[in-house]
């Protein structure tokens, strides 16, 4: 019984570490960054940690929208061109639509192109031109 107490303390101990190190680092930063860069001589550390804080936060959030708008879409489609079996279900759900929509032609070709797709996913190559 001990042992998993101790087990459960460490698991703890991990998951718990991800979230207060980011803390610790930017308040050491703040501190690091007011007594040596010199900005101890030009504004009292009352002043300057919010200002800090409000400055560090706007820049994070405009690197994220950046991130998000630009960068994550393409993150999400690498890593959807890397699951064949997903590819495959998502493929035969498309096969049957096309079963029960026989009659649209423009309904019917575009789900023919996207079982092309998912086929080249599923036979491993990668349709994106990554490797």
């Amino acid at each position: 019984m001990k042992y998993n107490f101790f087990q459960r303390r460490y698991w703890d101990a991990r998951m718990g570490l991800p979230l207060v190190s980011p803390i610790v680092n930017a308040a050491n930063f703040i501190i690091l960054s007011y007594n040596f860069a010199g900005i101890s001589e030009v504004m009292p550390m009352e002043l300057y940690i919010p200002i800090f804080v409000i400055t560090i936060g706007a820049m994070l959030a405009g690197v994220g929208n950046l991130f998000r708008r630009k960068q994550q879409q393409v993150d999400w489609d690498m890593t959807y061109e890397r699951m064949p079996e997903q590819a495959k279900t998502n493929r035969l759900i498309l096969e049957c639509l096309k079963q029960m929509f026989h009659s649209s032609t423009d309904l019917r070709t575009i789900l023919e192109e996207r079982c092309e797709y998912l086929k080249k996913i599923e036979d491993g190559k990668q349709p994106g031109g990554s490797v």
